[in-house]
């Protein structure tokens, strides 16, 4: 099954960097309007780069949305299992208090 999730992965990556390598083409990027400032800051860069950055930086975005909205669920989750873990402690202490007593009375007995 990982060999077929991975083989899927790379040819997903083999389509994008074929689909970047079409989109080379210099793109030039204003950060201010043309008339605005006398000094134009522009910056020339391949459209495939401006596309990697965006999508990166979507990807953290949502990536951060996703971590800060399921930190309820987490915590809930954590107490939960906090509760199971200490049920689970008492639980093996009354089985061995009662199999204590209980070979007190037979100890009795004989």
């Amino acid at each position: 099954m990982r060999f077929l999730l991975n083989t899927g992965i790379f040819f997903i990556i083999i389509i994008c960097a074929a689909f970047l390598s079409f989109n080379s083409q210099i793109v030039e990027i204003r950060f201010f309007p043309k008339g605005l400032t006398t000094n134009d800051f522009i910056l020339q860069i391949p459209i495939f780069i401006l596309m990697l950055g965006f999508t990166f930086i979507g990807l953290f975005i949502g990536t951060l949305t996703e971590y800060l909205r399921s930190s309820k669920i987490r915590k809930l989750v954590q107490k939960k299992s906090n509760q199971v873990e200490d049920l689970n402690t008492q639980v093996n202490y009354l089985r061995t208090k009662s199999k204590s007593e209980t070979d007190e009375i037979l100890s009795l007995l004989k």
